[in-house]
C-alpha cells in the first residue's frame, strides 16, 4: 500500500511538471496567443499547480516529518491565485487589472517563499535541495514580474513568465524522475 501511494505522488509530481513545461513553452514561443488565452491557462495552471503540489507533497498520508498545515498553505496560495485569474475577467469590473495583477503576484511570491520553506527546513527529504529551491526561486520571480510588470510589456513578460514556468516544470520532471529511480534502487 505504501509503495502505491509513494507510485502516485510521483506520478502527480511528473503531471505537474509536465503541465507546467508545456504551458511554459507555449508562453515563451507564443506570446500573442498566449497572451489572449493566460486567463485560461494561468488560472488552470496555478489551479492544477496548487492541488497537484498539494497532493504530491503529502505522498498520501507516508510519514512525514513537515507540518500537514504549511503543504496545505502552500497549495491552498496556488489555488488561490489560480481561481483569482481564473475569475479576473469577472473581477476586473471591480478591481483595476493592475490591483489583480498585484494580487495574483503576491499569491505567486507567498507560494513561493511558503515552498522555500518547507524546502530549507526540512532539506533532509528533498535531495538534491537546489532544484526544489530554484523552483520555488521561480514562483517568486514570476510574482514579482506580475508587480513590476503589471500591464507594461505584456509580451516580453508572458515570454519571460513562460520560460521560468518552463524551467520550474523541466526542474519539477527532474526531481520526480530522481525520486523515482531512488525509490526503484532501494526496491
Amino acid at each position: 500500500m505504501a509503495t502505491s501511494s509513494k507510485r502516485w505522488a510521483v506520478t502527480f509530481s511528473l503531471l505537474r511538471g509536465a503541465l507546467l513545461l508545456i504551458g511554459g513553452l507555449l508562453a515563451l514561443f507564443l506570446p500573442d496567443y498566449a497572451l489572449r488565452v493566460v486567463v485560461v491557462v494561468g488560472g488552470t495552471v496555478l489551479l492544477v499547480d496548487g492541488v497537484l503540489g498539494a497532493l504530491a507533497s503529502q505522498n498520501y498520508g507516508i510519514e512525514s516529518s513537515w507540518p500537514f498545515w504549511l503543504s496545505l498553505l502552500r497549495g491552498g496560495l496556488a489555488v488561490l491565485s489560480g481561481l483569482l485569474l481564473l475569475l479576473s475577467p469577472f473581477i476586473t469590473g471591480i478591481l483595476t487589472p493592475n490591483v489583480l495583477s498585484w494580487i495574483i503576484g503576491l499569491g505567486a511570491i507567498a507560494v513561493g517563499l511558503t515552498e522555500a520553506f518547507i524546502l530549507i527546513r526540512y532539506r533532509k527529504e528533498f535531495p538534491p535541495v537546489w532544484t526544489s529551491v530554484a523552483g520555488a526561486a521561480i514562483y517568486v520571480v514570476l510574482g514579482a514580474l506580475l508587480i513590476v510588470l503589471p500591464m507594461t510589456g505584456a509580451l516580453l513578460l508572458m515570454q519571460i513568465g513562460g520560460g521560468l514556468v518552463a524551467l520550474f516544470g523541466l526542474i519539477q520532471i527532474i526531481r520526480s524522475w530522481r525520486t523515482a529511480q531512488e525509490r526503484l534502487a532501494r526496491g
